[in-house]
């Protein structure tokens, strides 16, 4: 069994032509994001996704997980920063207030279009040390079964680079250390993997590190 904790996060996207952002900022005093989207059934339709916190006392998720005063808090930072125009009608009390809609965290409301400031809740899986877990996990009879995962908060943008590392992991593995060329960039990708094993969380591998690092003088 491998060691994860579940960091729950929310976020809101809410249409509006009132923002004029075109890359992704942070309010450094609050650590509310706000990243622009773009609607793909009304092209003149700007969207901003504001997202922010991390709480770790809770598996609710999508539209039903939502916690009223974590919405409240990040939608009023949206308000400082652009104003109350920004938000769907009554602004950030008014819409953190709203009843959750019933039912939409599985099937086909997921999504709800009936909520115009699209309140969600998300689980980013993360490990104790904060890397992403890659690697084998055992296996399902002859077929050996592989993660990855544990990215936190950061998952779109490391999960492309681990999954460079876990294709080089998966081609070790099913065609033999044998068949790999010399090539920089693998050995490059192979030497990180080490430090994303998920291995590294089980007594016998955290004992083995603490010897090689406290004793020994070496980091792996």
């Amino acid at each position: 069994q491998q060691q994860q904790q579940q960091q729950q996060g929310g976020s809101s996207s809410t249409g509006s032509s009132n923002h004029v952002i075109q890359r992704s900022l942070c309010d450094a005093d609050s650590m509310v994001f706000f990243s622009p989207l773009q609607d793909e059934s009304d092209k003149k339709k700007q969207l901003m996704r504001i997202a922010a916190f991390g709480d770790f006392d809770g598996w609710g998720y999508g539209p039903e997980g939502v916690r009223s005063w974590r919405m409240e808090q990040m939608l009023s930072v949206a308000e400082k920063n652009f104003g109350s125009s920004l938000l769907p009608g009554g602004g950030s009390k008014a819409i953190s207030k709203r009843p959750l809609v019933a039912k939409s965290s599985l099937g086909d409301k997921l999504c709800p279009s009936d909520d115009d400031a699209t309140r969600w809740t998300g689980l980013r899986p993360m490990s104790p040390d904060g890397l992403p877990l890659v690697g084998q996990v055992g296996s399902v009879g002859p077929a050996p079964v592989f993660v990855n995962t544990g990215h936190g908060a950061l998952g779109w943008t490391l999960s492309g680079g681990t999954a460079e590392v876990l294709g080089e992991l998966v081609c070790k593995t099913m065609k033999g250390p044998e068949t790999m060329s010399d090539s920089g960039v693998q050995k490059k990708l192979l030497e990180l993997a080490d430090h994303l094993e998920p291995s590294r969380f089980r007594w016998p591998e955290v004992f083995r590190r603490c010897v090689n690092m406290y004793i020994r003088g070496v980091s792996n």
